[in-house]
């Protein structure tokens, strides 16, 4: 555990996006500011591994609006 933690008044920022990111394993797929944020102050980067590779892999997941 990394000791990271978010809290919900810090998330009140993002509405949208600056500046949009590609997953490193799985390149077709981009993230957010707000997501990159979690992923940085939570220490959460294996939820975007995960969000990642089920929308790459997993038709059900794949087939949701964004």
């Amino acid at each position: 555990m990394t000791g990271k933690t978010l809290k919900a008044k810090d998330l009140d920022q993002f509405t949208g996006t600056g500046h949009w990111y590609r997953h490193g394993l799985v390149r077709t797929i981009l993230f957010t500011d707000g997501a990159k944020h979690v992923a940085d102050a939570g220490g959460a980067y294996w939820l975007l591994d995960e969000i990642a590779i089920a929308q790459a892999y997993e038709t059900a997941a794949a087939a949701q609006e964004f």
